[in-house]
């Protein structure tokens, strides 16, 4: 796989930025992510001119066009940070970024329910932070997740399976691309897709039988679109097991039957909780690999995401 680069808040990776000086160096962020992807810092208090340490700054107005005030002072920061942020999500375009950590409840970097006060100073809405605003605007498809919901093992496993999905989803649309490529990705990604949305699946199928009849752009886009659409969708217990008992259909004839009861039986197991999705995924790749099973090697779903991350090991 070729490198992949992740952006950050800087304070996440230890960088002293933050208003009061400090920093919040994120273990997760520093001590596993960091081994997987070339991390892009970016810190927009300080790309805008703030000062370290400083007076805080809260957002003001709507959610969807808030404004950014000096807490002490009321100094408006909206223009300066929104200008600054159209240039700096420019200039990241270049980074090639699959995804990207925030810092939850920045005014600049929160994703997820950061207070917006209203003209008497009580918190009126939740929205997110300028900066993010803008990297979302401009990058719709790209995964963004918060530093605190990455500690959730659910959360954490759908963002990062995310964040390599959009890097191969991107891999195969480079430069000029090929349709056999797609087909092949498409075959490849087929399960994964079904455990998260089985009707984007079959949209997408249709869709892929459409790619000689459209403009090579506009069947990116719809591609592009709706793979990253699905994989926004969680995937559940109940689809994951739908989808390990088709796998296992395809060991049918190839192992014994006592073999594939036994793998039968850890599908029962993963769906009614009693073990992790990472078991019977274990063994349906070991069978695949070993009988060299053509509809199971190659399935993205049996390794969406390295091994080492143990991200199934606690869904």
């Amino acid at each position: 796989m070729t490198e992949m680069r992740l952006g950050a808040s800087a304070c996440l990776m230890g960088d002293e930025v933050r208003y009061d000086g400090g920093h919040r160096r994120d273990p997760y962020v520093m001590e596993v992510l960091a081994r997987y992807f070339t991390l892009v810092k970016v810190c927009p208090e300080v790309g805008v001119g703030m000062s370290t340490p400083r007076e805080t700054v809260r957002l003001e107005g709507r959610a969807e066009a808030p404004r950014m005030i000096a807490s002490e002072t009321g100094s408006d920061w909206t223009i300066r940070m929104n200008r600054w942020s159209r240039t700096r999500v420019r200039e990241l375009k270049g980074e090639d970024l699959c995804g990207f950590v925030f810092k939850r409840n920045s005014p600049s970097c929160g994703v997820f329910g950061v207070e917006v006060f209203d003209d008497k100073g009580r918190p009126a809405e939740s929205g997110s932070g300028l900066f993010v605003l803008e990297f979302r605007r401009k990058n719709p498809l790209a995964p963004v997740e918060e530093e605190g919901r990455l500690e959730d093992p659910v959360l954490r496993e759908n963002f990062l399976e995310r964040v390599f999905a959009y890097h191969r989803l991107k891999r195969v649309f480079d430069g000029r691309w090929k349709r056999g490529a797609v087909f092949e990705f498409h075959n490849r990604e087929k399960y994964l897709l079904q455990a998260h949305s089985p009707k984007h699946f079959k949209q997408m199928e249709q869709l892929t039988g459409t790619i000689g009849r459209r403009p090579a752009g506009e069947f990116k886009l719809l591609y592009m679109t709706g793979f990253m659409e699905a994989m926004g969708i969680m995937a559940t217990t109940a689809r994951h097991a739908k989808v390990l008992r088709r796998l296992a259909v395809c060991l049918r004839g190839q192992i014994t039957v006592p073999e594939y009861d036994r793998v039968v039986g850890l599908i029962e197991g993963y769906r009614s909780g009693h073990i992790p999705l990472v078991v019977p995924l274990t063994l349906l790749s070991h069978f695949g690999e070993l009988h060299k099973v053509v509809d199971l090697v190659g399935q993205t779903y049996l390794h969406p995401h390295p091994n080492e991350l143990m991200l199934r090991n606690h869904v």
